[in-house]
């Protein structure tokens, strides 16, 4: 009886659009990777928006449906399309470079194994961006030194 109730509730929220299907979860997200075809980054878009909390003008990252996060508290654990700088850039500032480019390899192994087959274009630009990606050079690339900073410190990015 209850879980029948709470199956229906479900449903009423999904066709309000008040919760993600299966599969999906709502993350805070802060930029996205506008990459090429050919995997290229060609720029990187803010999609953080300005708020009112109080008497005071706030940034505040987008909530956007992704597929669904793991938990994390340790160990290396990729997301699948949105993650942090340290599993979709290779560079944190966190002071462990060796455990990030840990990350970064983790979410390509994630991508390339699940993305390999599509035939999509959306696909194989993110499949590309990986392959061709030198996290090793995330500080001297001219196309992240707007937002660099902010990158870093450990907020959602997505592809787009």
């Amino acid at each position: 009886m209850i879980l029948q109730a709470l199956v229906n509730y479900y449903e009423i929220l999904r066709g309000e659009d008040k919760v993600p299907e299966a599969g999906y979860s709502i993350a805070k997200v802060s930029y996205g990777l506008n990459i090429s075809c050919e995997g290229e980054l060609l720029n990187v878009i803010p999609l953080k928006r300005m708020i009112e909390v109080g008497k005071k003008t706030v940034e505040e990252p987008c909530l956007m449906k992704v597929p669904e996060q793991v938990t994390r508290s340790s160990g290396v654990s990729a997301n699948f399309l949105c993650d942090n700088s340290s599993y979709l850039l290779g560079s944190d500032q966190k002071g462990k470079p060796k455990r990030s480019l840990e990350c970064f390899e983790a979410s390509k192994r994630l991508v390339t194994d699940v993305l390999n087959q599509c035939e999509s274009s959306s696909a194989r630009a993110v499949v590309n961006y990986f392959r061709k990606w030198d996290a090793e050079m995330v500080l001297g690339n001219p196309v992240l030194q707007d937002y660099i900073e902010d990158l870093l410190v450990g907020g959602n990015i997505v592809f787009l």
